[in-house]
């Protein structure tokens, strides 16, 4: 679908520039179209602009051109309804988690979101079943491993029940048992789903479909294995 037509995806971006404060372009022109079920993967170089795309997805950054969540506006008066239907996996868990326990970092979303105490508390213990974490409520995230913090994070964003989960760097960090049972639990993951990422394997066992970007640039938008197997395009963007 293009630009010029009804915004009707689940997600659609059109001409999204973004400047960094020196001016530099982190993104320049981009246009996505993601539909419902989709999952998509964005993959490029250091500073192709991979996370700065998700960051609009749900407000935290705001560039110009147009963007509809839903048929939502993130960066406008839409923006707290957007934050409840697209959950966002910081590359580093650490960002992310920030209560003393796991349980009350998985049950923040749910409470700000205005849902009862006791209906947050059953969202918490359900979504840490559900990556993994059945019996960690009460630990701290900051005394567990990369793995561990990952799935709690993961936790925090399932408790709000998005719509859509943005996904920067999932397997960044991990040792390799880790990443190995990050695949099958992301893939267990109903709903819409854009995995930003440099693990072109984890992309690939993932995503039907890859947008390659190239210094805030779409350059290839297709099939996954279409453009995971051309050997030069890769070599081309930084790959």
């Amino acid at each position: 679908m293009g630009c010029l037509e009804d915004l009707v995806s689940v997600l659609e971006i059109c001409g999204l520039t973004y400047r960094y404060p020196d001016g530099r372009f982190a993104l320049s022109g981009v246009d996505l179209s993601v539909e419902e079920g989709e999952t998509v993967g964005v993959i490029g170089a250091n500073g192709s602009g991979k996370t700065t795309l998700l960051l609009h997805l749900n407000g935290i950054l705001r560039g110009e051109g147009i963007i509809r969540i839903l048929g939502m506006d993130p960066g406008g008066r839409d923006r707290a309804a957007v934050r409840a239907a697209v959950g966002v996996l910081f590359q580093n868990p650490d960002d992310q988690l920030f209560c003393p326990t796991v349980r009350e970092d998985a049950e923040f979303g749910p409470l700000n979101l205005g849902v009862s105490p006791a209906e947050a508390g059953s969202r918490a213990e359900e979504s840490l079943a559900r990556v993994g974490l059945a019996g960690f409520g009460d630990r701290s995230p900051h005394h567990m491993s990369a793995g561990e913090k990952k799935r709690a994070a993961l936790a925090a964003i399932l408790a709000m029940r998005p719509r859509i989960i943005a996904l920067d760097e999932p397997s960044a960090d991990l040792d390799p048992r880790a990443r190995r049972e990050l695949v099958p639990l992301l893939a267990s993951f109903g709903g819409t789903r854009i995995v930003a990422s440099h693990d072109l394997d984890l992309v690939r066992k993932l995503c039907g479909r890859v947008v390659l970007l190239n210094s805030g640039k779409v350059v290839a938008d297709g099939p996954a294995a279409r453009i995971l197997d051309n050997a030069v395009l890769l070599e081309a963007n930084g790959l």
